[in-house]
C-alpha cells in the first residue's frame, strides 16, 4: 500500500541520517558492466530526501518496471555511451554515464532531479549520475546489446532476489572452435547467445552460473566435458541450458532443435521433455526459424548433468539463411529472449 511504502521510505532516509553520522558500513552491492564486479567506496554518498528534488518531465528517456525480485530501470541516452559504472556507496547505488546525456531531456548541472519519488538523478561534468537509495546488495547496470544507447540497472527489491538457479552452457571454446564458416565460429556465438540470456534471467529471479565466461577452457575434451556437468551439479541448478550451433556438409539443413535425454533420469523425464518442448516452441515464434522440433540424444552434458537439462541447437551455420542471422546481433538476442521466455514458462507453469 502507498501508505506502507511512505512508512518505509521515511524509516530508510533516517537510517541514511544515522549512517551518514556514524560512518557504519552496512552493505555491499555488486554491479554488472559486462562481468559482475563487487566494488564497495568508502566515501559517504549524501541521500537526498524526496521533497528536495527537482521535478522534471523525462518524456520516456527513464522508465521503471518492477516484479518481484528487482526494479528495472530502462535509460535512454541521446547516444551510446562507451564507459558507465555501477557503485556501492554507505547507503545506495549509484550509477555514472559517462559523457551522456539523455534523449529529448536536458539537465542543468549540478542539480538534483528526482524519478519514482525518490531516484536523484543529476548531470556533472557531462556526466549521468543516478542514485538509487538501497539497502540490498545484487544491483547491476548493462547496456542493450542490441539499442546500444539503452541502459538498464537492476535495484533488488530483497535481500535475496533469486528464486531459482540456472546453469548456462555456451558450447566450445579455445582451441575447440566448434563449427565455422570463414570467421563466423561457433564458440564466439554461443558465448554471446549466453551473454544476452544472462541480464533477462536474473531480472526474472534467477541466479546463474556460467561454465565460461570467455575463450579460455581446457583444451582436454573429455576433461572440459565433465568440468561442465562438475559445474552444474555442483551449482545444484534448477536447470541446465547448453547451446550450439548446427552444421552440416552441405548447406541445405537449416532451423533450430531442442535435445533432451531421459535414460537414468526416468524421475525427470516429464520435466526434462517440458523444458525442451516450451524452450523450442519460442524459439520459433519468431524471425521464421524452421521447426526442426525436439528430439532425445545420450549426450554426456545431458546425460551427466542431475538436473531437466536441454541443449538447444541455435540454427545452421553452414546454411546460408541461417548463417545470415547468426552474424546480427538483433537475432542473437531474440534466441536470447526466446530460450530465456521458454525458460520463464517452464518454471511458472506445469
Amino acid at each position: 500500500m502507498k501508505v506502507n511504502r511512505t512508512m518505509k521510505k521515511n524509516v530508510f532516509y533516517l537510517l541514511c541520517a544515522i549512517v551518514g553520522t556514524s560512518g557504519f558500513l552496512a552493505f555491499i552491492t555488486s554491479a554488472f558492466t559486462g562481468n559482475k564486479t563487487n566494488a564497495k567506496n568508502s566515501n559517504k554518498l549524501v541521500i537526498v530526501s524526496p521533497d528536495k528534488l527537482k521535478k522534471v518531465d523525462f518524456k520516456g528517456a527513464i522508465a521503471v518496471e518492477e516484479n518481484d525480485s528487482f526494479e528495472r530501470y530502462k535509460i535512454v541516452l541521446s547516444d551510446e555511451t562507451e564507459n558507465f559504472t555501477g557503485e556501492l556507496y554507505n547507503t545506495g547505488y549509484k550509477v555514472v554515464l559517462e559523457k551522456a546525456s539523455f534523449n529529448e531531456v536536458e539537465l542543468k548541472e549540478n542539480t538534483s532531479y528526482g524519478f519514482n519519488e525518490d531516484v536523484e538523478i543529476k548531470t556533472r561534468s557531462g556526466n549521468i549520475e543516478i542514485v538509487f537509495p538501497t539497502t540490498y546488495e545484487e544491483n547491476f547496470v548493462y547496456k542493450h546489446p542490441v539499442n546500444k544507447n539503452e541502459i538498464y540497472v537492476l535495484i533488488a527489491k530483497k535481500a535475496e532476489p533469486y528464486s531459482y538457479n540456472v546453469t548456462l552452457d555456451p558450447g566450445h571454446g579455445g582451441i575447440d572452435s566448434g563449427a565455422h564458416v570463414g570467421e563466423l565460429y561457433e564458440k564466439d556465438v554461443t558465448l554471446k547467445i549466453a551473454e544476452y540470456m544472462k541480464m533477462g534471467l536474473i531480472y526474472g529471479g534467477s541466479k546463474i552460473v556460467m561454465t565460461r565466461t570467455d575463450d579460455e577452457v581446457n583444451p582436454d575434451e573429455r576433461k572440459r566435458l565433465r568440468e561442465i556437468t562438475d559445474i552444474a551439479n555442483k551449482s545444484e541448478s534448477n536447470i541446465f541450458v547448453s547451446i550450439h550451433l548446427n552444421s552440416f556438409e552441405n548447406g541445405e539443413p537449416k532451423g533450430v532443435t531442442t535435445y533432451y535425454y531421459t535414460k537414468g533420469h526416468e524421475e525427470q523425464a516429464k520435466d526434462r521433455e517440458r523444458l525442451a518442448k516450451v524452450v523450442q516452441n519460442n524459439l520459433i515464434s519468431k524471425d521464421g526459424w524452421k521447426d526442426n522440433s525436439i528430439k532425445t540424444e545420450n549426450l554426456q552434458v545431458l546425460r551427466d548433468t542431475k538436473m531437466p537439462s536441454i541443449l538447444v541447437e541455435a540454427g545452421y551455420i553452414s546454411n546460408p539463411e541461417d548463417r545470415g542471422k547468426l552474424q546480427q546481433d538483433k537475432y542473437l538476442f531474440n534466441i536470447a529472449e526466446s530460450i530465456n521466455a521458454g525458460i520463464f514458462e517452464y518454471f511458472t507453469t506445469k
